[in-house]
């Protein structure tokens, strides 16, 4: 992903919990969001490098990673939805 799906303010409001991130190798972080509901599950993974900028992100649905098209906070809705 090339750009943040939804601020992180934006996915707490809608339920994402925020789980403890950790630093990478090239000293940047991450942070890790879930989304739990009916036995599914949703993870975001924002990357950023050491002075914060965001670098990368992936989005998880039920420990498959989503590749293709970006998402967008629409995808999320509707994945939110459909669980």
């Amino acid at each position: 992903m090339k750009k943040e799906i939804l601020p992180i303010n934006e996915l707490l409001e809608i339920g994402f919990q925020e789980i403890p991130g950790d630093t990478l190798d090239d000293y940047g972080y991450y942070r890790w969001f879930a989304f739990y509901k009916h036995e599914n599950e949703i993870h975001i993974t924002y990357e950023y490098s050491q002075n914060g900028q965001f670098n990368t992100g992936s989005v998880e649905f039920n420990g498959e990673e989503l590749k293709g098209r970006e998402l967008t906070k629409q995808d999320i809705n509707f994945l939110i939805e459909i669980m």
